[in-house]
């Protein structure tokens, strides 16, 4: 224990920028973890000052420590480590395998969001494929739990680590409650004149990643009538990284420059108003362990398309117009029929609000520490077998 204070100390690891899926899994986690009455100690890991500023976090049971340094270096696990041991830790929560631990001095509790870099190997870079699948595999023999976000994600998996599969645990990810419909006219336009945006425009929000199916989605665009263009713009949010640069200037190529607009970033407390102002959000992804964007624009009261594949059936029930991502056709039928059928849309935004509402951060926060609880009680960390592990 730590110092004169008998409660369990638990560390999280939330390191990861809060404006990607992973980093937003864990900040929301944490937010909410704050708000349950707890007897632990949380010590909260963020990768900066800024990240630090960002949680607003100011609760008595929590501490927050900044690692200014890399999440997958070296330099990064030493400095990890060190903070773990000296924080004298009894449980430390991995939010993502690219950040476990090597050595840990406490029990782990590990989140996979899904097995993306076995199951789709084609679209990673080996450097990535091969460090992903050691971590992922080390995290499945390492941890005493494994937390995952969906079925279809619990079954990759136990497909891939049948010795480990009694370990996992399904927690769905939940909306903030910032999403929800925007509908005071001076916001929608002020956000569509600071983005420089379209009265009336189709969304994607996402990474800029083969898996993400964007090629499909500008050539399905492009075959859409030049008068449905004009009017409809198509926004991509959605940035180049280096490693799928080369990617990113293809589908800049294939864009239609008066009708397509690439937008870099949007400042979080922008994205709601960029939500609701869209005719339509569209995930056409090919894998998707979860697919939270889709689930924040049904809570903005915006229509959705999406791939009939991976968790999104899952996660989207029947809120979603349905395509088939492997058909440019398919995906250009439902833009069509979504811009020309006001009673479809009306529909879709319906089942969407209720959709969404049945996703909650409280209760992912909830049944997650639930899981805390049960590996404090267990005592012991996960122990390794010679099981077959994948």
């Amino acid at each position: 224990m730590h110092g004169k204070d008998r409660r369990p100390r638990i560390g999280i690891d939330a390191r990861f920028q809060p404006t990607v899926g992973i980093g937003r899994y864990a900040s929301e986690l944490v937010k909410h973890l704050a708000s349950i009455e707890s007897n632990h100690k949380y010590v909260v890991y963020v990768g900066s000052t800024a990240q630090k500023a960002a949680l607003q976090l100011d609760h008595p049971n929590f501490q927050v420590t900044v690692l200014p340094t890399p999440v997958l270096s070296l330099s990064g696990q030493v400095s990890l480590m060190r903070r773990l041991m000296m924080d004298g830790l009894e449980l430390f929560h991995a939010t993502n395998s690219w950040g476990i631990p090597l050595v840990q001095p406490c029990p782990l509790v590990s989140t996979l969001h899904d097995s993306f870099v076995r199951s789709a190997p084609e679209s990673v870079y080996t450097r990535v494929r091969i460090c992903g699948n050691f971590l992922d595999w080390y995290a499945m023999r390492r941890s005493a739990a494994i937390l995952t976000v969906s079925h279809f994600s619990r079954g990759e998996l136990a497909r891939w680590f049948p010795g480990a599969a009694h370990k996992i645990s399904v927690i769905y990810e939940g909306v903030a409650s910032r999403f929800q419909p925007v509908t005071d006219t001076p916001v929608l336009q002020r956000v569509r004149q600071k983005y420089n945006v379209a009265d009336q425009y189709l969304l994607y929000v996402g990474v800029a990643k083969r898996h993400k199916n964007l090629e499909r989605l500008l050539t399905a665009y492009n075959a859409l009538a030049q008068d449905k263009r004009q009017v409809y713009q198509l926004v991509l949010v959605t940035r180049a990284s280096h490693q799928h640069g080369d990617y990113y200037r293809t589908l800049r190529q294939l864009g239609d420059p008066s009708g397509v607009r690439f937008i870099d970033y949007v400042d979080d407390v922008d994205l709601p108003a960029l939500y609701s102002g869209a005719m339509a959000f569209i995930l056409p992804s090919l894998y998707e362990g979860f697919g939270l964007p889709i689930l924040e624009a049904m809570a903005c009261g915006v229509p959705v398309i999406a791939a009939h594949a991976s968790a999104l059936p899952e996660i989207a029930g029947d809120a979603a117009l349905w395509v088939d991502p492997c058909k440019v056709e398919s995906i250009r039928g439902a833009l069509l029929r979504l811009l020309e059928d006001a009673e479809l849309r009306l529909g879709l935004i319906h089942r969407g609000l209720q959709r969404a509402q049945k996703f909650s951060w409280l209760t992912a926060a909830e049944q997650v520490q639930e899981v805390y609880c049960r590996v404090l009680c267990n005592g012991q960390q996960g122990k390794d077998d010679n099981r077959p592990h994948g």
